[in-house]
């Protein structure tokens, strides 16, 4: 089965994103209007002085594209990841590094993580998009980012964290534990490209609007 949730945030009630639209975990993720990807609402991150999740069960899904924005912190060393997992221990993990002012990828296969983009800025909206297919690429996934409107190069093919795979059933999002400007926000995860509608990702600020 092929990939097809979608969740823009703009109906939800701004408040805490857990209990929303089967959103379950740290009360730190809420709803908000001040800073957006696209529409009039995307979620902060703030992660409250320790290390916070949160996470959405699906069906076995076993191939897609999944694009979410991310927001980049303007200070602060706060990590952040966007995961899709098996019902078991396998992962798919995207993750913003701060060290390394990069969005990476995990390789089960080196062991580590490997560069989606780099050099990127703060104050900024960035799209990524995770593409994998258990049949074509059995266990495997690949991620791109869209920079000042155009789309990088996909990685190479990565195994999962844990080695394989039979369908993905979840998303489960973590931030760092930075508080204060570490705070990150994410918005707009869709399986279709939200770039092609917003040419230019940006940072609206609202003055309250929409709260």
């Amino acid at each position: 089965m092929a990939w097809t949730y979608e969740q823009l945030f703009n109906g939800l009630s701004s408040a805490a994103l857990n209990g929303q639209d089967s959103w379950s975990g740290s009360t730190s993720f809420v709803v908000q209007g001040s800073t957006v990807y696209e529409g009039a609402k995307a979620v902060v991150a703030n992660p409250a002085g320790s290390t916070q999740t949160i996470n959405r069960t699906f069906s076995g899904i076993t191939d897609g594209s999944v694009y979410f924005a991310l927001h980049i912190p303007t200070t602060g060393e706060t990590d952040f990841y966007f995961i899709l997992e098996d019902a078991g221990s396998n992962k798919m993990y995207v993750r913003w590094n701060p060290g390394a002012n990069s969005i990476q990828i995990y390789d089960n296969g080196a062991g580590d993580y490997q560069n989606v983009a780099t050099s990127l800025s703060t104050d900024t909206w960035y799209v990524v998009n995770i593409e994998f297919d258990n049949s074509g690429q059995p266990n495997k996934y690949r991620a791109r980012v869209n920079t000042a409107g155009a789309w990088g190069a996909f990685t190479s093919w990565y195994t999962v964290n844990g080695g394989s795979y039979t369908s993905i059933s979840g998303i489960e999002i973590q931030n760092g534990a930075t508080v204060g400007d570490g705070t990150t926000y994410f918005d707009t995860i869709t399986p279709t490209d939200p770039a092609i509608a917003i040419a230019t990702p940006r940072l609206r600020t609202l003055m309250g609007v929409g709260q």
